[in-house]
């Protein structure tokens, strides 16, 4: 019967220290809440598939929304280049950033482009964007 008691006090301290951390901590409450947020992201461009320039926008959000929440850093004003340049320090493969930076490319296409892209298109884009997401995920724990 103690014993039990201990346990929830233990539990109940665990709990208050994460907590306390996420509050006290900016750094490691966004790379903790990094992959939520980008799927939230990422879900809210999906029901944008019949708005391309907004489609784009959103996914491209949602992926440098999740490097700049995993490094901690602020994408905005930051080049595709640049934020290449930053995930480089974190030693990650060339290959891996070579289709990052090419993804990136392609969404600002997207969201310049005059030509409207197909609902297929843009399906095949967004699980692209899923790929590229869990690869960012994978590399930057």
């Amino acid at each position: 019967e103690r014993s039990r008691g201990l346990g929830d006090v233990y539990k109940r301290q665990i709990y208050t220290n994460r907590r306390n951390k996420f509050k006290t901590d900016i750094a490691y409450a966004r790379r903790r809440l990094a992959t939520k947020a980008a799927k939230k992201a990422l879900n809210k461009a999906k029901e944008g598939l019949n708005k391309p320039e907004q489609f784009y926008s959103l996914v491209y959000n949602a992926i440098t929304g999740f490097i700049s929440d995993k490094l901690n850093i602020n994408t905005a004003g930051l080049t595709n280049i640049q934020i290449i340049e930053l995930l480089k320090n974190t030693k990650k493969e060339s290959d891996t950033l070579d289709d990052l930076l090419n993804f990136l490319n392609l969404c600002d296409a997207g969201k310049f482009s005059p030509a409207k892209p197909s609902q297929e298109q843009m399906r095949e884009f967004y699980f692209k964007a899923e790929k590229i997401l869990e690869m960012l995920e994978r590399d930057l724990k």
